[in-house]
């Protein structure tokens, strides 16, 4: 009973938290236009806002991403002249750093159009945040990230002390604003991140200083 508790509560957790991902463009087999590739990222983008999920331009340890595969084409006389096309497309979310993928999910689909390119976009149309499979698919990968902060988030702000301790504050305040608001390490980490963001601004600041002195000494009477 205890653990069926802890399961719901984590479930109900994972739902109120917000992570962040990058879509990452995958390696495709075939040849695939460039704008159906950029659709069905913008299609990822917004599946993923729908369940708490950023879609994070910049570069994040987690991923989601999918691989398109046709597995069949044909035209279809006319008028008007169509091709159709069956495809796989498999998607995935996981961790980039660790090598790690946390959930998977294959969908069949099927589209038409005047031309492959219409006919691709039509297939991707499964791809939304609607699709019941779609959002089971990223509440698992959501979850197993929540757990994966909640287990090394002690190692992760370890990795935030050493990099500040180092002046490289940038690497601190990534591995800082990593944790997610629910899980237990975020109160300390939200501590860090204000503590070496004064500490980044004092010490960019003290730099931009030291070159305009040293400028400044080597042509004084510049205007």
């Amino acid at each position: 009973i205890m653990s069926a508790s802890k399961n719901n509560s984590f479930c109900i957790k994972a739902q109120e938290c917000t992570v962040a991902m990058t879509v990452l463009p995958a390696p495709q087999a075939e040849n695939i236009p460039s704008n159906v590739i950029d659709l069905l990222g913008n299609r990822l983008s917004a599946a993923v806002a729908g369940q708490g999920v950023i879609a994070n331009q910049d570069f994040t340890s987690f991923f989601i991403s999918a691989k398109l595969n046709t597995l069949y084409k044909e035209t279809v006389p006319g008028p008007p002249i169509m091709t159709a096309l069956t495809a796989q497309i498999t998607l995935y979310i996981g961790d980039v750093i660790g090598k790690k993928v946390f959930s998977t999910l294959t969908l069949d689909v099927k589209g038409a159009g005047n031309n492959l390119t219409r006919a691709y976009m039509n297939a991707l149309r499964t791809v939304n945040a609607n699709n019941p499979k779609v959002q089971d698919f990223i509440e698992k990968g959501k979850a197993k990230i929540i757990n994966y902060f909640e287990q090394n988030y002690k190692s992760i702000l370890a990795k935030a002390r050493q990099r500040a301790g180092a002046k490289d504050y940038e690497a601190a305040l990534y591995y800082a604003t990593s944790i997610p608001s629910c899980c237990s390490g975020f109160e300390q980490a939200s501590q860090m991140v204000e503590d070496y963001y004064s500490r980044y601004v004092n010490y960019n600041s003290a730099k931009a200083m030291q070159y305009a002195q040293a400028e400044w000494a080597q042509s004084p009477d510049a205007t």
